[in-house]
């Protein structure tokens, strides 16, 4: 196989795995794949608590985490909070409950980087994480 496909393959995989392990406790909790990852990523990044940082950085669809936003509210796994400053902007907190489901997230995701690098030693897994950052590195600059 030609290592570009094998690469990207690859990659392709890896990301199915997390999407079926974040699709399962969706499941669980009758939530959709972007409310998971909204409740992920504000438990992983409280610094970045608005509607257009999870667009940004999640590289999600705008109307897509507004109405999961939207969602989430209603459910009252957040609460939303208007920024002082610039009053577009709302700030977004992670409930009791769903704080409870972020940590659900992120054993099961644990549990699938445990799977992925079965074998490994802690110098191969630093090693690999520096050179795939060096890798995204590049690939942002050629950007």
């Amino acid at each position: 196989m030609h290592t570009n496909t094998e690469i990207l393959q690859g990659i392709h995989t890896i990301a199915t795995l997390f999407q079926q392990t974040d699709k399962t406790i969706g499941n669980l909790h009758h939530l959709g794949k972007t409310e998971i990852e909204i409740i992920a990523f504000l438990s992983n990044n409280p610094e970045k608590d608005t509607a257009r940082d999870i667009t940004e950085l999640r590289m999600l669809q705008k109307a897509n985490v507004s109405a999961s936003v939207e969602t989430l509210s209603n459910l009252r796994y957040i609460t939303t909070r208007q920024d002082e400053e610039d009053k577009r902007l709302y700030h977004l907190f992670l409930s009791d409950s769903a704080k409870a489901i972020a940590k659900e997230v992120t054993e099961a995701r644990i549990q699938v980087w445990k799977k992925l690098l079965a074998g490994f030693s802690n110098e191969d897994t630093d090693l690999l994480f520096s050179l795939v950052r060096r890798i995204f590195a590049n690939a942002q600059d050629t950007l």
